[in-house]
This record gives structure tokens, sequence and C-alpha cells, in this order.
């Protein structure tokens, strides 16, 4: 048992008993464990009753009785006769123990210490080298917006110069396209207010059937010609025989040809559901597929 001499000489200084009387106890107890735990002898009852006797007469607690006759059977007679020097020998080892202690404590303390500042020292290089390949991209951005910028400035100064350099014949013949470009919207504007205020009576049309159903099918871009182009005049011709063979303002729907007006009505039927230009589309696309006279 660790400082067993210690704990003896707490009791010994505690209760003021005598070097002699401890002896005395040490021998009555040593004694009576050669009887055994359960043995009922004469001789061990007077051992115990010597034994109660220093008990009583030093007035030992029975908590601290109980706990000096366990020291005293696991101590021996040299540890007895040599109370002092064994407890400071005791108490040297504790406070040897104590300090390995604390120099171990103290030791691991700095080997946390050592890895928290080695674990620091590594995120902040890795910090360092995130940083630098931040930056080497930052520039590298800068680097591909500045050329792009300049790509696109030459392209500019390229255009300004292409346009700088036109000829006056090339600008003279701009203009000419422009001026055609808007003669051609102004005649076709003039071709459908003058077919809009003229009337149409069924029977006194200038086509016949069989020409209106191939201006249907010019209107509808199903011309069988292969260097067919759609031109301001298939609609006009188209629009014409609408009104003279289907329906007009003044005599509204005309029953000339079945075929024509059964497409008129499917048309008028659907228009509901799409833009005008959607619904005569639609007429067009079945009236060039009608029987004519």
């Amino acid at each position: 048992m660790q400082d067993l001499a210690t704990q003896i000489r707490k009791l010994v200084e505690k209760y003021n008993i005598s070097k002699l009387d401890l002896v005395k106890l040490f021998e009555l107890i040593s004694a009576q464990k050669e009887f055994g735990t359960f043995s009922f002898s004469s001789e061990l009852e007077k051992l115990k009753k010597e034994s109660n006797k220093i008990k009583k007469y030093y007035k030992i607690g029975f908590m601290d009785y109980g706990y000096l006759i366990g020291f005293l059977q696991k101590s021996t007679l040299e540890i007895i006769e040599n109370l002092d020097k064994f407890s400071e020998i005791e108490s040297k080892n504790r406070k040897k123990e104590i300090e390995n202690k604390k120099l171990s404590e103290k030791k691991a303390e700095q080997e946390r210490q050592n890895k928290i500042k080695k674990s620091e020292e590594k995120y902040k290089k890795r910090k360092e080298k995130i940083l630098e390949e931040s930056k080497k991209r930052e520039e590298e951005y800068k680097k591909r917006d500045a050329e792009k910028k300049q790509e696109i400035r030459e392209r500019i100064k390229k255009y300004e110069a292409k346009a700088k350099n036109k000829t006056k014949e090339e600008r003279e013949q701009e203009k000419a396209g422009s001026r055609i470009i808007m003669l051609g919207i102004g005649l076709i504007v003039i071709i459908v207010l003058m077919f809009r205020s003229c009337g149409g009576s069924g029977g006194n049309s200038n086509y016949s059937e069989c020409e209106c159903v191939e201006f249907f099918r010019d209107a509808a871009g199903m011309s069988l010609d292969p260097e067919y182009l759609l031109k301001p005049h298939h609609f006009s011709e188209a629009t014409r025989c609408v009104k003279d063979y289907v329906y007009n303002e003044k005599d509204g729907r005309l029953n000339i040809n079945p075929c024509f007006s059964k497409a008129w009505k499917d048309k008028r039927d659907h228009s509901y559901m799409s833009s005008g230009a959607t619904a005569l589309q639609d007429f067009l696309q079945k009236a060039y597929q009608c029987d004519c006279k």
C-alpha cells in the first residue's frame, strides 16, 4: 500500500500513541492474524482484550481504529520501529511522483501546443497559397478582359475605316436601293387600297374559276413553277377572286363554287383561333385544291 508509514504516522500523531504501545499493538494484531477469521479460542480473546485496552487508553475512534488495524496488518516491524524514516521516504517518493506527473503533464501540453502551432502554420501556408492562386487568376482574368476589349476596339476601328473608305458610287447605290424599296412598298399600299375600294359581284369577274384556283395556289405558295417567287400581285389577284366568287362587302356570301364556299366557311369557323393572315392562308390552302369550271 502506498504511503503506509505516512498513514500510520498520521493516526499516531492524532492520538499521541507512544512508540512502545504502537509496537505492542502491532504484535497483538500480528498474533491475532495467526488464528484466522472464524477462530473462537480463549487465547484469541485475550489478545483482543489487550488490543482494546490500548484503544480505550488512547480513546481511538471506531473508524480510525479499523484503519489503524488494517495498516498494521499490512506493515512490518521494521516500518513500525522506524516510522519517521519510512514516512520521510514515502514523502520524498510522493513529491517525486507529483513532480514527474507535472513534468509529464507539461510535456503533454508542450506537445499539444506544438501540434497546434504546426496546424496553424500549415493553415497559414495553405491560405497564402490560395490567396496567391486567386491573385494569379484575377490577373489572368484582367489580362483576358484587356485583350478582349482591345480586340473589340480594333474591330470597331476596322469597321469605321471600312465605312470611311466606301466609294461614292457604293453610297449612291445604297440610296437608289432604298428608294426602290420605298417605291415598292408604296405601290403595294396603292394596289391594296384600290382593290378595297372596288366592289365585286358573282359572274362578272375578269378571271375564270380555274384561273382563280391558280391564283389561290400561287398566293398559298404552292406554285408548280420551279422558278416561282411570291410577289404582291399574287395576293391582289387572289383577293379579286375572293370578292368575285366567295365574299364581298356589297353582296356578302356568294355560293358560286361550293368548294370555295366550304373553304371560306372553314376559315371563318377557325378564325377565332388565329390571326387574320393565318385564317386567309388556311382558306388559300383549301381553295387551290377545288375543282373549277
